[in-house]
């Protein structure tokens, strides 16, 4: 009599699910004795059999399937048959199964490059660079969004996919060169950072090391005359004339910054005061204007930027979640860990398959510290009537580099709406006897009037305390 396997086999299988979160239950006929199992075929290894009381059979993954492992494409099948210990000798239950392994949205983008372009004139003012691209197993290339980072994004936008310098900016000085540009890569729920080289091609004169200006020669005195006025400076390069009293005046001229002495005849030579110099805008950026401004004067402090993913927070028990995103501003010496925590309120966990919690923490290396990390918080589901609310995730910071060790007072504000029902109020007191005074009557709820922060309220009742004639 052949061995039948009867029972539940799901046909798809989630990646990276948690212990328990998929089985397979098979009941045996024809396999009475049956002393063990074991899975065979082409998937075998991914999963495990085990053989419980009266012929049943348990199916479970190994661990966790990771969708990126396989070929990218259509989802992949796993295959595997069954084989059944019987009388010390292995025989094959007929048949096999396929599952299919169904991927998630749990991995950041990747390989951010120019699909064409990705060079740029110096002189070439809101110039476009080049396409983006950037690759992601989980998601289509289409749905991608990027954005250029902070102090970069002074100098650069993205419009659609394509890099350009912002209007008004070149990179004038920077010909010959290569500027890496920070740019942030998202698929909508993991979030990677990246620096892009752009070729700057040299097209003026503006790099060419500036000719130091020629040493003034001594100037010789003439004849004996009067007294040498005083010069007036001047940093345009126009010619300056420096009045004398004597025989007559001798022209004085300038360059940019510095200042030649005239000859005089028949008197003494007057002195021109130097012209001051000009402050000068970082490469790239229009004198004076505010983009100039804000990058020739930040400088980036060491600090957790956390970035919410709407004007506000908000969670409800039992019900919607919210994210959030943690990043460090710049990048550190040496590993910091971010530490978040909460309250009774609410939970945390790293991505929608993991186990919510109280805690959760980042290590981030030095050479990791771009990347944002995304953060789910949702809202503790109790049975007791608090009232929508504001709860409090806290940001703490630890590290081996002084500048971000021991951070606070970082976090975000949540709003907790409640999904529990509002205590009923009491019923109406009953009405007074006649010829009770006129006036109010108060009903408390018992004894005293109590509440508690954040936690139980309590009420009470005013009503006249005489029918009103």
């Amino acid at each position: 009599m052949p061995i039948v396997a009867t029972g539940s086999m799901p046909a798809t299988i989630l990646e990276n699910g948690r212990a328990g979160d998929w089985s397979a239950l098979l009941s045996l006929s024809g396999a009475a004795g049956a002393t063990d199992v074991a899975l065979t075929g082409e998937d075998a290894a991914l999963f495990e059999a085990s053989l419980g009381p009266g012929g049943q059979v348990t199916i479970a993954p190994v661990g966790a399937l990771d969708r990126e492992a396989f070929p990218a494409g259509a989802d992949p099948l796993l295959d595997f048959g069954l084989s059944v210990r019987l009388d010390g000798v292995w025989q094959a239950v007929p048949g096999g199964w396929s599952i299919a392994l169904l991927g998630l949205d749990d991995t950041a983008p990747s390989d951010l490059r120019f699909r064409n372009g990705g060079t740029v004139l110096e002189n070439d003012i809101a110039a476009p660079i080049g396409d983006l691209l950037a690759s992601d197993p989980d998601s289509d290339a289409a749905n991608l969004e990027y954005r250029v980072l902070w102090p970069d994004s002074a100098f650069f936008e993205i419009v659609g996919t394509t890099l350009k310098l912002r209007d008004g900016v070149d990179l004038l000085r920077l010909g010959g060169t290569t500027r890496e540009v920070m740019i942030a890569v998202s698929d909508g729920l993991n979030e990677a950072a990246f620096s892009l080289g752009v070729t700057v091609l040299n097209v003026t004169s503006e790099d060419d090391a500036v000719t130091p200006a020629p040493t003034p020669s001594t100037p010789t005195g003439g004849g004996t005359g009067g007294t040498g006025g005083t010069g007036t400076g001047s940093n345009s390069g126009t010619p300056t004339s420096i009045p004398t009293t004597g025989t007559g005046t001798t022209p004085s001229t300038t360059t940019p910054g510095t200042t030649t002495p005239g000859t005089t005849t028949g008197g003494t030579t007057g002195t021109a005061p130097t012209g001051t110099t000009g402050s000068t805008s970082p490469p790239g950026l229009p004198a004076g204007s505010t983009a100039a401004n804000e990058a020739a004067t930040t400088t980036v402090a060491a600090d957790v930027i956390i970035t919410s993913t709407g004007a506000t927070t908000d969670v409800a028990e039992g019900g919607a979640t919210d994210t959030f995103t943690v990043q460090l501003s710049r990048q550190p010496t040496a590993t910091v860990t971010v530490a978040i925590t909460v309250g009774a309120d609410l939970n945390l966990a790293r991505s929608t398959t993991a186990n919510p919690g109280k805690t959760v923490s980042f290590a981030i290396a030095a050479a990791d510290w771009a990347r944002a990390r995304s953060v789910i918080v949702s809202a503790a589901n109790d049975s007791t009537y608090e009232g929508t609310e504001n709860a409090w995730v806290q940001i703490t910071t630890s590290s081996s580099d002084a500048a971000f060790s021991n951070l606070q007072g970082r976090g975000v504000n949540v709003t907790v709406y409640d999904n529990d029902p509002s205590p009923s109020p009491p019923p109406p007191p009953p009405p007074p006897p006649p010829g009770t005074p006129a006036g109010l009557a108060l009903v408390q709820t018992s004894a005293a009037t109590a509440v508690a922060e954040r936690g139980a309220g309590d009420s009470f009742t005013i009503a006249l305390a005489c029918v009103f004639q």
